[in-house]
């Protein structure tokens, strides 16, 4: 069994264009993180797919707070600015995160106050038999 995810993007100028996109994809398993981020620059590990880059359908990341919030994908030494939403559809486009995505290591340097953070992930989940 198949649950639907529903997708949309939209980006306006006030008095301007306005560009938009929507649509869904088919996914056997989802899975929502919510994870609070220490203040200090503490690394906190979000264990985030089990499975293949290939099995990734779409995912999006999104913070109560975008300052000074980063993130590293896999213990891959690069670490990425998270200064707004964050949102990948397909396996190609995850793919720019890096070669996997099991896990996420954010990092607040805020010194006073932790950081909500909120993701998910869907995935296939079922291989067909034979595979």
């Amino acid at each position: 069994m198949t649950d639907t995810l529903n997708w949309v993007m939209s980006m306006a100028f006030v008095g301007g264009p306005t560009i938009s996109a929507s649509d869904h994809v088919e996914a056997e398993a989802y899975e929502k993180i919510e994870a609070i981020i220490p203040e200090g620059s503490v690394p906190t590990t979000v264990n985030v797919q089990p499975s293949l880059l290939t099995e990734l359908q779409a995912i999006i990341i999104i913070a109560e707070r975008y300052e000074d919030l980063t993130y590293e994908v896999d213990s891959e030494g690069i670490t990425k600015t998270l200064d707004g939403p964050l949102m990948l559809i397909g396996p190609g486009n995850i793919g720019n995160l890096g070669a996997s995505v099991n896990d996420l290591i954010f990092a607040n340097a805020d010194a006073d106050d932790s950081n909500m953070v909120t993701i998910l992930v869907a995935r296939t989940a079922i291989e067909p038999l034979g595979e």
